[in-house]
This record gives C-alpha cells, sequence and structure tokens, in this order.
C-alpha cells in the first residue's frame, strides 16, 4: 500500500501510525533523507521515533550529481561521527538497501512532484505510479483541482 501523508517528518508521521498498526512499519526513503536524519546533532532522537520497534527503512540510491557516483545506504555521505551508527543500522536491518531499482526515477524529487502540482505545472503524473495520480486527482490533495 502507499500512504500519501502531509506530515513533516518520518518521526511525526510514525508517531502518528505506530498505536494503529500491529505490523511493521516500512518507509522507503532515498539515500539523501538517511543522509539528512543522520547529519543532524542529534540523530538518535530522530532515529528513535521513526525507527523504534516497528519501523524499517528501505533506501532507494541515488546519483551523484557532480560524479555520477551510485550511492547507496552503504556509501552515503555521513559525518564520521555518525559512520557507526549507519553500520549498526544497517547490520541490524534497520535500514536495507533497495538493489532492484530504476535508474530512470533517479532525476525525480517527491518535493519537486509537490510543487509541480500546487503550482498546477503539467507532467507531474508521469513521476508517480497511476495508483497515486488517480488519489491525488480525486481527493484533491496538494491543492489540485
Amino acid at each position: 500500500n502507499v500512504l500519501i501523508s502531509n506530515q513533516e517528518t518520518l518521526w511525526s508521521l510514525s508517531n502518528y501510525l505506530a498505536p494503529m498498526s500491529k505490523l511493521k512499519i516500512a518507509y522507503v526513503v532515498s539515500t539523501y533523507t538517511v543522509e539528512a536524519i543522520l547529519n543532524v546533532d542529534e540523530p538518535l532522537s530522530a532515529l528513535g521515533q521513526t525507527v523504534g520497534k516497528k519501523g524499517r527503512m528501505y533506501v532507494y540510491p541515488t546519483k551523484d550529481e557532480k560524479t555520477g557516483e551510485l550511492i547507496t545506504v552503504n556509501n552515503c555521505h555521513v559525518s564520521e561521527k555518525a559512520r557507526g551508527l549507519l553500520r549498526y543500522l544497517i547490520e541490524m536491518g534497520f535500514f536495507i538497501d533497495i538493489k532492484t531499482y530504476n535508474k530512470a526515477y533517479f532525476h525525480i524529487w517527491s518535493r519537486t512532484v509537490v510543487k509541480m502540482i500546487e503550482n498546477k505545472e503539467p507532467g507531474w503524473e508521469s513521476m508517480v505510479p497511476t495508483v497515486v495520480a488517480s488519489v491525488v486527482k480525486q481527493k484533491g490533495l496538494f491543492g489540485f483541482v
């Protein structure tokens, strides 16, 4: 299932969902999200609230725009201070590399898609699954009219 949310952070979404689910909660995030979470001053607080006992993050690789290098959860750009924590999270199965991916999607950013919808720009539908485009249109999400 796909969830479309207006929650600002993964941990606020996780805090909202966790009491309602008996099952594990999985998030699909990019390596940029992992970097953002681990490169804050207090990553444990954000991680604890997001992953907790029920959460897992499936990490979609990205392409470094400058070097063209494939960035995965194993080689993402985190500080030395956070590197050990990242290794632990991978070892314990909290962060899982997505190995089957489509390179054609590397240029698609959720924030860009949302801005396109809000600004009524054409072309966003081709950047999301058909079912997501249908739900956005039917429910008028992100200001879609």
